[in-house]
């Protein structure tokens, strides 16, 4: 694996894992916002990144919550870690499946 795709999953990791915490925070909505401090380094200029791209909004009095663009990306994260076991699943009850056919012909 080469540095780039190294950087790339640690960004990916960071930005699901501030999503996470609004989320569990409740802040899911406008009227339901929280008090949420930037973090520092990295972290931030990654939060900062959340916010520009209009994944997590912030009210008139500094409060922030995930938009609903951001519940989207958070829900198609936590969904795309079931699509690879689930397509070997399939693959390999297609072979299984295959075999038992020829199997049955063969005799």
């Amino acid at each position: 694996m080469n540095a780039g795709a190294i950087v790339a999953a640690q960004v990916a990791a960071t930005q699901k894992a501030i999503l996470t915490e609004l989320r569990e925070a409740g802040a899911v909505r406008r009227d339901a916002a929280t008090a949420y401090q930037r973090p520092d380094g990295g972290k931030g200029r990654i939060f900062d990144g959340l916010v520009k791209h209009g994944l997590v909004a912030q009210t008139g009095d500094g409060r922030l919550y995930l938009t609903e663009k951001g519940r989207k990306r958070l829900d198609r994260q936590e969904n795309a870690r079931y699509t690879v076991p689930l397509i070997l699943l399939i693959a390999f009850s297609l072979c299984a499946s295959a075999v038992a056919l020829i199997v049955t012909l063969a005799d």
